[in-house]
């Protein structure tokens, strides 16, 4: 019997404050992060542009929030309240001086 990885309960909570929309069948564009990025199903399995997938090749924060797509939007703007916001990384560039 095939394992199924788990998945990390962190991709979830970020997931669930992005947004996607369906861009073919089987293709979303996932939106709300640093920057916008491309899911493709190819052969079964999910695949993003991110570089967290391609380094890590799990399911990254893109590819949960497309595996949510399915739900109705209030049920997500519910599960939305059950967790904290998580917090933006601070670039360089955003942080200010102390």
């Amino acid at each position: 019997m095939k394992r199924r990885k788990r998945l990390d309960p962190a991709r979830l909570r970020r997931a669930l404050f992005l947004e996607a929309e369906p861009a073919g069948p089987g293709a979303w564009i996932v939106s709300g992060g640093a920057a916008v990025h491309r899911v493709e199903e190819h052969r079964g399995r999910l695949t993003c542009d991110c570089i967290d997938h391609a380094v890590r090749g799990g399911a990254c924060k893109h590819i949960v929030r497309a595996l949510l797509c399915p739900l109705h939007p209030v049920i997500l703007a519910a599960l939305r309240t059950l967790v904290e916001r998580p917090n933006r990384k601070r670039s360089p560039d955003n942080v200010r001086p102390r």
